[in-house]
């Protein structure tokens, strides 16, 4: 074996551009694959960092098929009716948090959790205790907190006796009574927290919540673990038999929910989104390497042509020919581990360069991604793995070659025309093509996303968040708040228009949704009718730009006494009131009822391109904003200007509330789309690289090629035949070759956009840009990359062509 190595690496460094390229190109191939998997081994093997428990969501479902959330109360009854998991059901609600003194304006993220949060997770404290039992057993009890690792050191400064040191959480003091375990942020996938505290201590830190009392408030996510022995069929009965107990006691919030086990891979509320972006980044990387492995065996199948009279030699002199593959296997091998080598390297900066993808600043995203020793075995597998596969077929065509044509100076089964070859070379052209097709279709869906009309106009508006039950203010001084702050912002100048909402269009998050009754009919069974809404308060429609085709915008806040009213898209009234116009009559959700006052037009609400969903904007006047969003359009010139004014205007009003989370819309909507930007910027990389190994594997491949067909075209000189008619030749047998590999690799294209179409919102099934423009591109650089050698060889001179063989 010592002795196939040292003649491999003796032979690689005959030909040290050839290796130089193969050794290139594979790193690229390798290391975008390493990249992925990264990300598929953090989320798929170690989606909770520092969590050694296998975790289950325990994810309710409503009859509309929409994954909800739970109550407080709906918690603690299902709880009691799970006997196999034996009290291993742990809630959790994140929150944000105003840290220290208001004026500070410092936010942190948090979660509340209940008593057996840590102890399901199977996590220890790295420092103190979590909660116990007494802190954790009724509403209002121990003010404590668990801080994370990062927070323990960014904070607190790391110190030993931050134990029992108070911090300040929405203006409660609470005391620090443990430190996670480093590395550990929650217990949701790709989100970083800072604090634990009770849920029990909920009504202390929000006091105008009603969570811990109102069993139609959802905001409680579940998780569990099987204990030993209880299978997952078990748990789902017992389930199942809740569920029906639960809708049978109190149907009105409980009527139509179900409830499923999920692995946090099929997490709806992030996991099964993020893990189906890796893996059609998975599929981008892998054809990628599919182009390198075919470009590498047309280059080493070219070269073989070289070596005939070698191995001929070897061959006569009793070397059998699994001798021959064994040696030219460790060529192979050896370029493709030193491709995975460097590879690995071009995998640290690509690893940071997709974790550098801006995220949405309202969301404590995080990706825990690092190339750890699963990712530099998969770099090595693979690295073997190519070595093996494109090393293949010269070693058995050059294993199979005659040996008495070899020693005699022929080219046996490897001299110029090879149908091997011409299949590897149709293979790299319809693969690279498939991969450049689904790169524009990506690139010209992220463009349309940031030129399409959604409906709404996204210029020239400021958004500001307000943590109001943070700041403990009850329903009337929220109502009051928000009618004095609107009035004071709507005068600043520069500003035209101010409104509020619970949420934005186009959230990461999305948007509310919940199941209704229209005029009081009562639901059939099976209906599964549910909208989508936003409570805002009045000219929030006109600040967005979305205009009324019928009726009138929400009525003042001041107006307490009226009905509270409701403003419906054009969807809604089409599918809720077809042929008639819904303008006084009503829909019931959330425990009210909403007189329609107005209808408009349809815009997208959650996706860019996304087919209409009934949608609804409902008076904040019943229910007050409890988190506004504040909306502040401004009449010329970038709204974060006028920041500093709004941040005074809510301080006059209230000195101790602070603003957070500015920032313009058009921001918003681009950190919000940053699922949509990861591939993008894979696939810029891919995309051309795919393009640019196609030409040089197609130009290395055909100078090859040419070069042994030098006797063959001095002939033909001599014969007659002008350089243009050999250049014509050339090209045009290179060209049918990669016609054939073209047309295939559209089709499949073709195939996998289809397949894809539902993602790629905005952008036709059949681009004509995208798979007319690339074909023809590709097709350009396959022509240059045949008519080169071509031209190169019609200047031969015959005489020496002939002395040549």
């Amino acid at each position: 074996m010592l002795a196939d190595l040292r003649y491999a690496l003796r032979t690689l460094a005959k030909s040290p551009w050839l290796s130089l390229v193969i050794v290139l190109s594979l790193a690229l191939g390798i290391g975008a694959n390493a990249v992925v998997f990264a990300w598929l081994n953090a989320s798929l093997l170690r989606p909770l960092p520092a969590v050694p428990a296998t975790i289950l969501g325990l994810e309710a479902r409503n009859a509309a098929g929409t994954y909800v959330a739970t109550s407080w109360l709906e918690l603690r009854n299902l709880a009691e009716r799970l006997p196999a998991l034996d009290g291993a059901v742990a809630a959790h609600r994140p929150r944000t948090f105003n840290l220290g003194e208001p004026e500070r304006g410092e936010r942190v993220w948090g979660e509340f959790v209940t008593g057996n949060f840590f102890p399901v997770l199977g996590v220890r404290p790295a420092l103190g205790r979590f909660f116990r039992a007494d802190e954790t057993a009724t509403p209002g009890g121990a003010p404590v907190a668990v801080v994370s690792f990062q927070f323990w050191q960014r904070q607190l400064g790391g110190d030993p006796t931050a134990l029992g040191r108070t911090i300040k959480l929405n203006n409660r003091t609470v005391t620090v009574v443990g430190v996670a375990p480093e590395g550990f942020v929650g217990a949701f996938q790709n989100l970083a927290f800072d604090v634990w505290v009770p849920i029990t201590l909920l009504s202390d830190l929000m006091p105008a919540s009603r969570e811990l009392t109102d069993r139609g408030i959802r905001s409680m996510l579940l998780f569990t673990v099987l204990p030993p022995g209880v299978t997952a069929a078990r748990v789902e009965g017992e389930l199942a038999a809740a569920a029906r107990a639960l809708a049978a006691a109190h149907p009105a919030e409980s009527d139509g929910i179900r409830y499923e086990l999920l692995p946090l891979w099929r997490n709806p509320r992030g996991g099964a989104v993020f893990n189906g972006l890796l893996a059609l980044l998975q599929l981008f990387a892998g054809l990628i390497l599919v182009v390198v492995c075919v470009n590498t065996a047309n280059l080493l199948l070219a070269r073989a042509s070289t070596r005939t009279r070698e191995i001929g030699i070897r061959l006569a002199c009793g070397a059998g020919a699994g001798r021959v593959v064994r040696q030219l296997l460790t060529e192979s091998v050896l370029l493709a581990l030193a491709g995975a080598a460097l590879g690995t390297l071009f995998a640290l900066w690509g690893v940071d360069l997709l974790a550098a993808v801006p995220t949405p600043s309202n969301m404590p995203v995080k990706f825990s991604v690092a190339l750890d020793w699963r990712a530099l075995v998969f770099a090595a597998g693979v690295g073997v793995a190519c070595g093996v596969l494109f090393g293949l077929a010269p070693a058995l065509q050059l294993a199979r070659a005659d040996v008495q044509q070899a020693l005699r100076g022929g080219r046996g089964a490897v001299g110029g025309r090879s149908r091997l070859r011409d299949v590897l070379v149709a293979l790299e052209v319809g693969v690279a093509l498939v991969v450049l097709v689904l790169a524009g279709l990506f690139l010209k869906f992220l463009r349309n996303a940031r030129t399409i009309h959604p409906g709404f106009d996204r210029e020239k508006i400021l958004l500001a968040s307000a943590d109001l039950v943070g700041r403990g203010l009850a329903e009337p001084a929220m109502k009051n708040f928000m009618r004095d702050a609107l009035a004071r912002l709507a005068a600043l100048p520069g500003v035209e228009l101010a409104a509020a909402a619970n949420t934005m269009p186009m959230d990461i998050r999305g948007v509310p949704k919940t199941p209704l009754t229209i005029d009081g009919a009562p639901r059939p069974p099976g209906d599964t009718a549910q909208i989508a809404y936003f409570r805002a308060t009045p000219g929030y429609l006109a600040l967005m730009r979305m205009p009324l085709v019928a009726g009138t915008d929400l009525a003042p806040l001041a107006q307490e006494a009226r009905p509270l009213d409701a403003v419906i898209n054009e969807e809604m009234a089409r599918r809720f009131w077809p042929g008639r116009s819904p303008l006084g009559h009503k829909f019931h959700v959330e425990s009210a009822d909403y007189e329609v006052v107005g209808v408009v037009r349809d815009a997208n609400l959650e996706n860019f391109g996304e087919r209409p969903q009934p949608a609804a904007w409902i008076t904040s006047r019943g229910v007050p904003l409890t988190s506004p969003v504040l909306h502040v359009r401004v009449r010329a010139g970038d709204p974060r200007a006028v920041l500093p004014a709004v941040r005074a205007a809510i301080l006059a009003l209230d000195p101790e509330l602070v603003l957070y989370d500015a920032r313009a819309f058009t921001q918003h909507l681009d950190n919000n789309l940053f699922l949509q930007r990861a591939p993008m910027q894979l696939l810029g990389v891919l995309g051309p690289l795919a393009l640019a190994l196609a030409a040089i594997g197609l130009y290395a491949v055909l100078a090859f090629a040419v070069a042994q067909r030098t006797q063959e075209i001095g002939v033909r000189l001599t014969l007659g035949a002008t350089p243009a008619s050999v250049v014509a030749l050339i090209v045009r047998e290179g060209m049918k070759v990669v016609l054939v590999g073209a047309a295939l690799g559209w089709v499949v294209a073709f195939a996998l956009g289809w397949f894809l179409r539902e993602k790629l919102v905005g952008v036709s099934a059949l681009e004509p840009v995208v798979y007319a423009g690339v074909p023809a591109l590709l097709l350009a650089v396959a022509a240059l990359a045949c008519w080169l050698p071509a031209r190169r060889a019609a200047k031969v001179d015959p005489m020496a062509a002939l002395r040549a063989e």
